[in-house]
């Protein structure tokens, strides 16, 4: 197996074994309460995602399956390609661990269909609260492989 090949498999499995593991801590520790890491900034806040992304397609499973065998498909399809670049592998790798984080937990660990997302950044001014959508670990890792796949697909050609 080419090295590549294998440092986006490694990157997958551990970018889905740490979503999972987190998640499975999270869970059991947050249950009905949110921990405030830094005040006004930050806090683990345990919530349920119905939907996709920023809760599109709520309530919808096989949308979300379809769009992760649709990141699956152009894997294999450009796998040579991915496997010439070091780091589109660990992009990749990023992209789809997150992507089967996220559906291992819609479908065996969160309730009903739901993903468990934690990460709470929000700004507390005056009487409003500017938040960004609570999100985990995979989608962390979602965005990030998506950045650096535009990244190395726009500026760098080979990176062996």
């Amino acid at each position: 197996m080419h090295r590549n090949l294998k440092l986006l498999i490694l990157t997958a499995l551990a970018a889905a074994a740490a979503d999972l593991a987190v998640k499975l801590v999270v869970l059991s520790q947050l249950r009905d309460r949110s921990i405030d890491v830094i005040p006004g900034f930050f806090s683990l806040t345990l919530s349920f995602n119905y939907g996709a992304a920023f809760g599109i397609l709520k309530g919808n499973i096989w949308p979300v399956v379809f769009i992760f065998a649709l990141m699956l498909a152009a894997g294999i399809s450009y796998r040579t390609k991915l496997t010439r670049s070091r780091g589109l592998s660990i992009a990749f790798g990023l992209v789809l661990g997150g992507g089967a984080a996220n559906l291992a937990d819609r479908l065996l660990i969160a309730p009903r269909g739901s993903v468990t997302d934690f990460l709470d950044f929000h700004i507390a001014h005056s009487d409003a609260v500017l938040a960004y959508p609570t999100f985990n670990v995979a989608d962390a890792c979602i965005v990030v492989g998506c950045i650096a796949i535009i990244y190395l697909y726009r500026f760098i050609k080979e990176d062996s």
